[in-house]
């Protein structure tokens, strides 16, 4: 993972007024650590180590993974006699780095009973206490900074894909758990749709200088963009049970090609409309069938 860089996030010095109001490193790392914590609140320990599907992780490794980003790349980097906290860590933690070495297969990442979540979480609470050391010493410098605020972003990436992951496993328990209670916003009634409606022109895509952006996110350049439209609201369970009335399911027109291959046989196609209908019912249950007709996606 690369980034480019416009301007520190992070001042190094308090000599202008700006450095004064710019957030501290400590604070901006802090939160974004305590988040992925609190991310797993609703997990019960099982939960932390099931792995779905090859291209997901368990969200006990994405809890390792991302403290061992910290301690790889900043910590070991900033203070070379420190004795790694796990020198195995190495293999099972890393992700893609070639440069460290090897690495655990990710499709077996679920296999990993061992480290405990405990461990792993006493694991995160070393590397904090010696990131907060760091951040508040005379020994961070820029590229340390900046290399810390990459962590911090490559963190927040993974709070997706830790919640991305576990609700997919939920997806496939026949006992449906769920992450969290749902509250859907349910109307009485929504305004008939309308579209806004947008030109064909040129238009500036790409990160725009002064911020933090990932390397694929630039160069900034112009690209031509065809007249479009977008609806001024969201799409109510109502009008998408009534697309499934309607066959849309069973209507190759309205699928790009590889959404169609998705949707697989037939059969396959009319379970995908089942599951639908009873998820709708389900929302019902929510409140009057009025509401759940009209609660937005």
């Amino acid at each position: 993972m690369s980034t480019t860089k416009q301007q520190p996030m992070y001042a190094t010095t308090d000599s202008t007024s700006e450095a004064q109001q710019a957030p501290r490193p400590h604070d901006a790392y802090r939160a974004v650590r305590e988040q992925t914590v609190a991310l797993c609140a609703p997990l019960e320990r099982e939960d932390f180590v099931v792995q779905s599907m090859p291209d997901a992780s368990p969200a006990k490794w994405h809890l390792a993974h991302t403290t061992w980003f910290f301690e790889r790349f900043v910590l070991r980097e900033a203070f070379p006699e420190l004795a790694p906290y796990d020198e195995r860590y190495d293999y099972i933690f890393n992700s893609y780095y070639d440069s460290v070495g090897a690495r655990h297969a990710r499709a077996e990442r679920g296999l990993l009973t061992r480290p405990t979540v405990d461990e792993i979480l006493g694991y995160r609470r070393c590397v904090d206490e010696r990131m907060c050391g760091l951040l508040d010493s005379a020994a961070v410098d820029a590229v340390l900074l900046t290399r810390i605020e990459l962590g911090v972003h490559h963190e927040q990436q993974h709070q997706e894909l830790l919640l991305t992951d576990i609700k997919h496993a939920f997806s496939l328990n026949p006992l449906e758990p769920a992450y969290a209670r749902a509250t859907p916003h349910c109307v009485a009634s929504v305004a008939p749709l309308a579209w806004h409606r947008f030109g064909e022109g040129l238009h500036e895509i790409g990160a725009a200088p002064g911020a933090f952006c990932f390397d694929n996110e630039t160069p900034r350049h112009r690209v031509h963009v065809h007249s479009f439209a977008l609806a001024h609201r969201l799409v109510t369970n109502g009008e998408f049970l009534e697309f499934i009335r309607d066959c849309g399911y069973d209507r190759p027109g309205h699928w790009l090609a590889d959404g169609w291959a998705l949707l697989g046989t037939v059969e396959a196609r009319k379970g995908d409309v089942q599951e639908a209908t009873r998820a709708f019912c389900r929302a019902k249950e929510l409140g009057s069938a009025a509401a759940a007709a009209n609660c937005p996606e």
